[in-house]
């Protein structure tokens, strides 16, 4: 895969060690190969992220997001069309049809709803270390009220009329 550090290209050709062995018998070149620069970037990056236990504190930021937002899923009785899949750091919303609406008008409503509230959203959460505990409990806070109302414009058969566009339409079709 390809990252960058601190600016730097930089790429990783990994795998098993029985595919990897395979490589040895294969010419690849890069435009950047042999370039140190990089490495070195990426060496520091990875220390630096070490040293300020980055990914424990964000796999811990997504836990408590994920938590709270499963829990407020289950509080106002969304589970029939809503829930959340992933990993902490990486959390998914999944949708599915209920109450006469189609997963995306659902996921239509509430990313309109959390734009409004200053949220870009668009059906996951990407977890950062710049998201501080009042980023978080604006959004479950957030989360509340526009959970709160989609469960009244369901169970009221309104939600479309709710909806200030077309619904979200899928970018990739299975043909």
């Amino acid at each position: 895969g390809k990252a960058i550090a601190n600016g730097m290209p930089l790429s990783a050709l990994v795998g098993k060690k029985k595919y990897m062995r395979k490589v040895e018998d294969i010419f690849f070149s890069g435009a950047y190969l042999g370039e140190t620069l990089s490495l070195a970037a990426g060496i520091a990056t990875i220390k630096e992220m070490e040293k300020k236990q980055v990914l424990e504190k964000i796999r811990k930021k997504g836990e408590y997001l994920q938590a709270g937002t499963s829990g407020l899923i289950a509080e106002i009785g969304l589970g029939d069309v809503v829930r959340i899949a992933g990993h902490p750091t990486w959390q998914l919303f999944i949708f599915s049809e209920g109450y006469g609406y189609k997963p995306l008008e659902i996921k239509s409503y509430i990313q309109q709803e959390l734009l409004q509230a200053g949220f870009l959203w668009s059906g996951s959460h990407n977890m950062s270390l710049a998201h501080s505990q009042e980023d978080l409990d604006r959004l479950l806070g957030a989360y509340k009220k526009i959970f709160a109302k989609l469960k009244t414009l369901l169970v009221s058969h309104k939600l479309r009329q709710n909806l200030a566009g077309r619904p979200i339409s899928d970018v990739f079709k299975v043909r």
